[in-house]
């Protein structure tokens, strides 16, 4: 898929699902494609999230990363080390603080 091809597949997926919404292109290092979107879980809460292709792959990335609390690293790892095999993610500590990226694929 060409990346024009991607984009207006991520388009379609946000005109066809409630509460999915893209919020625009993004720059991504090693990415063709980076989009932004939100889905709207529930009434109070939204997850944001980034839809990249990098060059030649047959898949795209959704990837979500987020700031964890202090003390908090931890079970954020015990979480994802539970998740089924398609889910992967990383703890990050860094000075600044410290995060965790949650992904999945999907093949086109």
């Amino acid at each position: 898929m060409t990346p024009e091809d991607v984009k207006q597949n991520v388009s379609a997926w946000c005109s066809s699902v409630d509460g999915l919404e893209m919020l625009g292109e993004r720059s991504e290092a090693g990415a063709d494609v980076a989009i932004a979107v939100r889905s709207q879980v529930s009434k109070d809460a939204a997850v944001e999230a980034l839809v990249l292709q990098e060059p030649g792959q047959d898949r795209v990335t959704i990837r979500h990363t987020a700031s964890l609390s202090s003390g908090s690293e931890d079970g954020a790892q015990s979480v994802l080390d539970a998740r089924p095999g398609s889910v992967s993610g990383t703890v990050d500590r860094g000075w600044s603080g410290t995060s965790v990226a949650v992904q999945t694929h999907v093949y086109h």
